[in-house]
C-alpha cells in the first residue's frame, strides 16, 4: 500500500492492492479492519484520519461505501462510482462474470449477495457523504449512487448527489474534473474545518 499526504490539509491519497478477496467470499470485514484504523504511509507511519475518500482509495469498487456502514469515526465521506446494491449490479454492470465466479448466481445466492452489499447496512451510516457519478457510466451505472443518495437522504444524513451529463466512469471533460476537485475541497472543508468553507461550485457547461 502507498500513501501521499499533504501535512497542511491533511489531504490523503492512498491507493490499496488487496489481492485475496476472490478467495473469501466475506472480504468487506477486512477492508473495515484496514481502512477504519487510518492509513499507513510509505514512510512507515501509521496515522488517524477523520475523512474517508472513497473515490480517490480505489479498495475495490465493491468495498467503497461499506465501511461506512461499519464505523462512524468519520466526519466526512466522498463516493465516487460505488457499487452498494450487488443483486442490482448484476446485468447491468459489465462484470457479470466476476460476480458468478466469486458470488455465484444471484437467483441461487440472494442471501450472499444482500449480505455483502453496502445497501443492506445503510441504517447504520452517520457519515455525510457526497456521492458523485457519470451520467453515462457503465461501468457502475448512475443507479448505484442513486439509491445510496436516496436512502440517506430519506434517512436525513447530509448528503449530496452530483451526476455529471455525458460522463461515463472517466470523468473526461475538463470543466467536469475542475468541478469535481472543488467540490472535494468545499465538502472537507465544511465538514472538517468547523464552518470554514470553500463555496460549493456551480457547473459549467
Amino acid at each position: 500500500m502507498a500513501a501521499a499526504v499533504d501535512d497542511k490539509n491533511l489531504r490523503v491519497g492512498m491507493v490499496a492492492s488487496i489481492q485475496t478477496f476472490s478467495d473469501n467470499l466475506d472480504w468487506n470485514p477486512h477492508l473495515h479492519c484496514f481502512v477504519s484504523r487510518g492509513v499507513w504511509l510509505a514512510s512507515g507511519q501509521w496515522i488517524p484520519v477523520p475523512y474517508i475518500d472513497t473515490h480517490a482509495a480505489e479498495i475495490l469498487f465493491r468495498e467503497k461505501v461499506y465501511v461506512i456502514t461499519k464505523t462512524h469515526r468519520f466526519k466526512a465521506a466522498i463516493s465516487g462510482a460505488s457499487e452498494t446494491n450487488f443483486l442490482a449490479c448484476y446485468g447491468t454492470d459489465h462484470y457479470q462474470l466476476q460476480w458468478e465466479k466469486e458470488l455465484g448466481l444471484p437467483w441461487e445466492n440472494r442471501e450472499l449477495y444482500l449480505k455483502l452489499s453496502p445497501i443492506t447496512y445503510v441504517a447504520n451510516i452517520e457519515t455525510p457523504t457526497l456521492i458523485l457519478s457519470g451520467e453515462v457510466d457503465w461501468n457502475i451505472p448512475v443507479g448505484q449512487g442513486e439509491q445510496l443518495y436516496q436512502s440517506l437522504r430519506r434517512r436525513g444524513i447530509d448528503t449530496t448527489l452530483v451526476v455529471y451529463p455525458g460522463q461515463s466512469h472517466g470523468i473526461r471533460k475538463p470543466s467536469y474534473q475542475k468541478d469535481r476537485y472543488q467540490r472535494y475541497l468545499a465538502w472537507f472543508d465544511r465538514l472538517l474545518k468547523d464552518g470554514e468553507a470553500t463555496s460549493t461550485p456551480t457547473p459549467q457547461p
